[in-house]
């Protein structure tokens, strides 16, 4: 994620199959373009769950609910203010819960009444603020910036416990669970490969250096870092004790820095400073950009549902890709 302070737009992209070609027609060229406006003031994050999206602000720290299962006509459903002055960051949601970073703590919202969510239980480590997280099943997996990396038992969301933790040598803003290994966008020390098949003592098995890692996702083996000053870095996980960079791109925006990324169907999206960008990644070797929108700094992504929910700085769209 990832995690921008930025006045958000929240932005779908139609992820439609690859079109073939019917008789004599050309195949339809990779294209990214607007079909709608949606604004919902300030946000970080972006999740979805049914069909509902949820966005974290950095404004007055909310949690907010829309209710998108009309893509074109999006309507506000709930607005959460959630303790602390400023800053709330990354979230997940499942099991009727949105799981929320914000401002030196992770907290738990029973989500399951739209209108009227719920705070239940909150955690702290260390003092420092959690910046990102992701759930599966009873344990939360928190990228916890200074502290490093943070696993909570949410088994009991109103008495939530640290089952483990480990203090990596970064500063972790973005994780992904896979498997028994977590991957954590560790700053400077990089993609740090965590093995947490022992939640109550994770262990680091290997890293990969050489870059501010800030964003991350996963798709077929491959690990997608997005960073700060070195663009795209595409890492071969299928070992992940002894992962292998396979590429450095470049990306727009004079610092080099990517804000977030998503991958889906052999194509990655990710966010710069003047846009979001569609790469075809079918050779995760040589990314090759398709595709891009004038959209700068978005700084949460998510694919649900043939969708991919954005947030940034330039007001509110709804926007369709072809490929």
């Amino acid at each position: 994620m990832k995690h921008v302070h930025v006045i958000l737009i929240l932005t779908f992209l139609l992820l439609a199959g690859c079109s073939s070609p019917v008789g004599d027609s050309d195949p339809v060229s990779p294209g990214l373009s607007v079909v709608g406006d949606l604004g919902v003031g300030s946000a970080v994050d972006v999740a979805v769950d049914g069909h509902y999206a949820y966005l974290t602000t950095y404004v007055s720290a909310t949690l907010k609910i829309v209710d998108v299962a009309d893509p074109s006509s999006p309507v506000l459903v709930s607005t959460t203010f959630l303790p602390g002055d400023v800053s709330a960051h990354g979230l997940d949601v499942a099991f009727g819960y949105a799981y929320v970073t914000n401002e030196g703590a992770f907290r738990v919202i029973n989500v399951s009444d739209k209108e009227n969510p719920a705070v239940e239980g909150s955690i702290t480590l260390l003092s420092q603020w959690p910046v990102d997280v992701m759930v599966e099943g009873t344990y939360a997996y928190v990228a916890w910036g200074p502290a490093g990396l943070g696993i909570v038992d949410v088994s009991s969301p109103s008495n939530l416990t640290m089952t483990g933790w480990l203090d990596t040598a970064g500063d972790a803003r973005a994780v992904v669970k896979e498997g028994h290994y977590v991957y954590l966008a560790d700053g400077d020390n990089g993609l740090l490969i965590v093995d947490v098949s022992t939640p109550s003592q994770p262990v680091a098995a290997a890293q990969v250096s050489g870059f501010t890692a800030s964003a991350l996702t996963l798709m077929g083996g491959y690990a997608y870092v997005g960073t700060d000053g070195d663009g795209l870095v595409v890492v071969n996980v299928t070992d992940p004790s002894s992962p292998q960079q396979v590429a450095q791109k470049d990306v727009n925006g004079g610092t080099n820095t990517v804000y977030a990324v998503a991958a889906s169907d052999s194509y990655l999206y990710l966010s710069d400073a003047e846009r979001i960008a569609m790469l075809d990644v079918s050779n995760p070797a040589s990314p090759v950009e398709v595709a891009s929108l004038s959209l700068p700094y978005v700084g949460g992504l998510e694919i649900h549902g043939g969708y991919l929910y954005a947030g940034g700085d330039q007001g509110s769209s709804l926007i369709q890709p072809g490929y």
